[in-house]
């Protein structure tokens, strides 16, 4: 458990290394780091970095992390400084306390390694500095030191507690420090890899923040004070203006229930080579914000190079054949994917891809693309194509139900705890009754007729159904009908559970591996006679049978894999 002992925090200026993200997690903020580094601003304002990055801002406000805060800072707290420490093999951060926060005990720094942490890459810190009453500048200008060295500093140190030393805690990555500014503290990489980590800077809302100009003792602050963000309470009675959170999720509208129908074949534009076609954007309960719309791609031609962004992106094809490129931004090294109907990619967030045609006819396809809070998952789902066969339904016997589904892909992802695929084959005149989920619904009706919500669509019609939407489905067409179906869960994962997984591989030294699910959801009856509670049971039942078994294979495969010479566990 990340349970933050404050007297410790008090005495000793540091707590222990506490895990406040999943690799994943630390994957996605890099990726997403690397994609925006070149456009920071420089000096002090790229502590500022938050004020304007939703992805920085999330990360600041983990719920776990808050907690952290408010145990150690009160319940009015401001987030001041984001920003990403990088340290080249060999590379040192001179010891040093920081400058903005030597003027009282309402500060506290969070430290968290993203990439190359280890013993050799974290921070060193002399316990209990925090209390000596001058910062490690002051203390050498004033002892006219030029103390450089370990040796020399652990030295000086000893002046104000003759018990001083130094101490470099065994961090990895995903796991913080939480420590007192005014701690005498420094890093240098002894390693043979770059080291990342990012540098979260909080304050109670009543002290005040300055920008420094000199680093140096004396210090020296710039008259205006920077904006800082509230990340917990009202901070009514702050000392610095503040700022709005950025891309704040109540500045998208709601999205509704959608019912639309694409004109097929969809008009595209020859000259220009590409024309998309909006459908709907907006929030929901389980995303910041979804966008989707089709488009139409002429021979020849790709909407733009291989690239890669914040959003996790579904492409299905509609008609046409496509060719796909993904995991490279280079296209000569990307692997290429033929997609048709009858398949759809999946692209995680940050993942290089593209899509072109080299066909001698118009491609149509439909995409989904949102983002959220990157959630505590230990195993999510990579890039690629799943193909689930024809977009036409198959001739064979359907169960009495008159209606049949077959989960094709069910992941995780950076932003959803669960991301569902599954087609239905469905026969005239059955359905399902009304219901509402707790996750969004995505319909797309490949062949038939399918009425939902008194509105009917066919080939190309796209439902939309956002968490606690009721809605509910009734193939009225001649003919058997086909649709696939995608469901994006949100809400908030085990973060307990995530940890847990990670810190058994950290021991074991195996690495993480996805699992598929052993048992499907029940969603519903689909005879019209909807008795929701028996979902729940059968979910429940089948959630207890699996869990166990999926515990004991993951002990007996690393249990296997440490026996076949995996990597000895860190110590």
């Amino acid at each position: 458990m990340n349970e933050l002992d404050t007297g410790v925090l008090k005495t000793r200026g540091f707590s222990r290394p506490l895990r406040l993200l999943t690799p994943e997690q630390c994957m996605v903020f890099m990726r997403h780091w690397r994609a925006v580094e070149n456009r920071q601003a420089k000096g002090w304002e790229s502590k500022l970095v938050a004020l304007g990055d939703p992805v920085f801002h999330d990360i600041a406000t983990r719920p776990q992390l808050l907690e952290l805060l408010r145990a150690a800072l009160g319940d009015d707290v401001v987030l001041w400084g984001a920003s990403v420490q990088v340290r080249e093999p060999g590379q040192e951060h001179r010891w040093h306390s920081d400058a903005e926060t030597c003027g009282g005990d309402g500060y506290a720094s969070v430290w968290i390694g993203l990439e190359g942490t280890c013993r050799e890459t974290s921070l060193a810190m002399i316990p209990k500095s925090h209390l000596y009453g001058v910062s490690i500048q002051q203390a050498k200008a004033e002892k006219g030191s030029r103390a450089a060295s370990d040796a020399e500093l652990l030295k000086l140190a000893q002046a104000f507690d003759a018990a001083a030393q130094i101490e470099q805690p065994d961090v990895a990555d995903g796991e913080a420090l939480l420590f007192d500014g005014r701690l005498w503290h420094g890093s240098y990489n002894a390693s043979d890899t770059v080291r990342y980590a990012l540098l979260l800077q909080y304050a109670r809302a009543d002290m005040v923040v300055k920008t420094p100009e000199r680093y140096d003792w004396p210090f020296a602050y710039r008259e205006e004070l920077p904006a800082v963000l509230p990340v917990l309470g009202a901070c009514a009675q702050a000392g610095n203006p503040l700022a709005p959170p950025p891309a704040d999720p109540a500045a998208f509208r709601t999205l509704p229930a959608v019912q639309h129908q694409l004109p097929m074949p969809l008009a595209g534009d020859r000259k220009k080579g590409w024309k998309p076609h909006e459908i709907a954007e907006g929030r929901t309960a389980n995303l910041t914000f979804n966008h989707f719309h089709a488009s139409v791609l002429e021979p020849g031609h790709s909407p733009h190079p291989p690239h890669a962004h914040v959003e996790e992106e579904v492409l299905i094809v509609l008609d046409g054949t496509a060719e796909l490129l993904l995991g490279s931004a280079d296209p000569e090294q990307a692997q290429v994917h033929h997609a048709r109907p009858g398949s759809f990619s999946w692209y995680p967030a940050y993942f290089p891809h593209t899509i072109r045609n080299m066909s001698d006819r118009p491609v149509t396809y439909l995409m989904f693309k949102w983002y959220g809070p990157p959630i505590e998952t230990a195993r999510q789902a990579q890039g690629g194509t799943v193909n689930f066969g024809s977009p036409v339904p198959g001739s064979e016997p359907l169960p009495a139900k008159g209606m049949r589904s077959e989960r094709v892909f069910e992941q995780p992802t950076a932003y959803l705890t669960r991301l569902h695929a599954h087609v239905t084959d469905i026969d005239p005149g059955r359905g399902y009754g009304m219901h509402a989920d707790e996750h969004d619904v995505a319909i797309i009706v490949f062949s038939g007729s399918i009425r939902a919500n008194g509105v009917v669509l066919e080939p190309g019609g796209v439902f939309y159904f956002p968490a606690g939407e009721l809605h509910g489905m009734e193939n009225v067409g001649a003919t058997r009908a086909r649709y696939l179906v995608f469901e994006f869960h949100g809400g908030t994962p085990d973060f307990a559970r995530a940890t847990e997984t990670i810190d058994r591989t950290r021991r074991t030294g195996t690495s993480l591996r996805r699992t598929p699910a052993f048992v499907a959801p029940v969603k519903h009856r689909t005879d019209g006679k909807h008795r929701p509670w028996i979902s729940r049971v059968v979910n429940r039942i089948g959630k207890a049978v699996s869990a166990p078994l999926n515990r004991k294979i993951e002990r007996v495969v690393d249990r296997r894999l440490a026996e076949l010479g995996g990597q000895p566990p860190r110590r």
